[in-house]
């Protein structure tokens, strides 16, 4: 091969490493944005989670003279909000799984 030839394969092998990192970079960025958004998901479930962990037990609400039972509605919402951030937290532990 002549000096000609392989400086023209050797610009051709630069463009595709360029055009590989650029590439690289594209997706890293992608991925950086994902994990920041599950991140936020996630912090908003153990928020969530805490909330719900401080809200007095049947024990407390008898010791302390309390309803024994929350509203139907506020039961329901609860209810509700749990499975809603089980279910967000189950998909950041999926996606980290599989990225």
């Amino acid at each position: 091969m002549t000096l000609s030839g392989r400086v023209d394969d050797m610009a051709l092998k630069m463009m595709r490493v360029a055009e590989l990192m650029q590439q690289l970079r594209e997706e890293n960025h992608a991925l950086r944005t994902a994990n920041e958004q599950l991140a936020a998901r996630l912090d908003a479930a153990v928020v969530a989670l805490e909330q719900a962990r401080a809200l007095p037990t049947e024990e407390e609400r008898q010791e302390t003279g309390g309803p024994e039972r929350p509203t139907t509605e506020l039961s329901d919402k609860l209810k509700e909000d749990i499975e809603h951030y089980i279910a967000e937290i189950d998909k950041c532990i999926d996606w980290l799984r599989n990225h």
